[in-house]
């Protein structure tokens, strides 16, 4: 495995945004370095005025992390078992960074150092989920700097379900076509929650729009 230390580096921070497009919701993992060693979780990240921003629930453990500490890594990657590990454990293995106090996994695509500002204040009670901005102040690019954005995983889950409705609906099995229709809807959901541009969900819309009004026409009811 490559060291987190041998891999190319970058400074200063912006520069590590610029394989990232604007507008989108990225799919991370963030690495804090705590008291009780290496903490992990999944979280959404987007760009917003040259920093990331990423929204946090107040009572979880993410969001004491987030007001305790003051740095943190954000490791985009494609590889799954890292998310599930991050996930399920809240464990994976890291490395000391490269400019500031966090700790960073070594087979991340890419591992972004952040500060944390305008982090919630403790006790942090609020229901509704508080904003952070995380400013990069260096990377470390691996020999895929990519990211997964959730409003691809969103509209590959929403082209499953398009193709199921047309299918059930043209053989007249009504029950699986609403089933589908079901979790079109959900999937348009998130797309239009991760497209911050709204470009993708228009098109996405209109394509969900198309398969109901076929199963519809199909006497199968698809609509809510």
């Amino acid at each position: 495995m490559t060291s987190y230390s041998s891999s190319q580096y970058t400074s200063p921070g912006k520069a590590c945004l610029g394989s990232l497009e604007s507008g989108f919701v990225y799919e991370a993992i963030a690495v804090f370095r705590g008291p009780d060693g290496i903490y992990a979780a999944p979280v959404g990240v987007w760009i917003e005025e040259g920093s990331f921003r990423a929204r946090i629930y107040p009572g979880s453990r993410l969001a004491e992390y987030f007001t305790r500490e003051h740095t943190v890594c954000i490791c985009f990657t494609l590889d799954p078992t890292l998310f599930y590990k991050s996930l399920i454990l809240h464990r994976i293995d890291a490395e000391p960074g490269l400019c500031s106090q966090a700790y960073c996994p070594a087979n991340c695509s890419l591992a972004v150092e952040c500060s944390i500002d305008d982090r919630p204040r403790p006790p942090c009670t609020a229901v509704e989920p508080v904003t952070v901005r995380l400013t990069p102040l260096c990377c470390r690019h691996g020999s895929r700097c990519t990211g997964y954005s959730r409003v691809l995983g969103c509209s590959i889950e929403l082209l499953i379900a398009v193709s199921r409705i047309t299918y059930f609906a043209r053989i007249r099995a009504c029950s699986e076509a609403a089933k589908w229709c079901t979790l079109g809807r959900v999937a348009l959901n998130c797309i239009k929650h991760t497209d911050r541009r709204g470009t993708i969900a228009r098109v996405a819309e209109e394509v969900l729009r198309r398969a109901v009004d076929l199963a519809e026409a199909s006497s199968c009811p698809c609509r809510d």
